[in-house]
């Protein structure tokens, strides 16, 4: 099974080889994972900054395990899995709730 760091250097990677997926787009998000493990996925006019490590300009935060980040970024978690998770508060969000729509744009193939 996949870690958190192969999962943002592939999320890195997708975002890097097919810029036309994010051309225009700016958003930043911060990911906490088992409440501690900061990581980010930031894109700046089309430009992606993906790794460890939190950044002050998050627009949207996301607190959740590093499990179900993993299954979602790799397609297993459905929307309807998603928002049970949220409901559930296994998944938090805070901040620009509308961001949250693009991001299995970013993090699946």
């Amino acid at each position: 099974m996949a870690n958190v760091e192969q999962v943002f250097a592939e999320i890195e990677h997708r975002l890097i080889s097919r810029p036309s997926n994010i051309a225009g787009y700016s958003a930043h998000y911060q990911f906490i994972f088992d409440d501690s493990e900061l990581y980010h996925l930031s894109i700046t006019n089309g430009v992606p900054d993906v790794g460890p490590g939190g950044i002050q300009s998050a627009q949207l935060t996301i607190l959740m395990s590093s499990e179900d980040f993993i299954a979602l970024a790799q397609g297993k978690l459905d929307s309807t899995a998603v928002q049970e998770a949220v409901q559930d508060q296994r998944i938090t969000l805070q901040g620009d709730l509308s961001l949250a729509a693009l991001l299995p744009d970013f993090l699946q193939e």
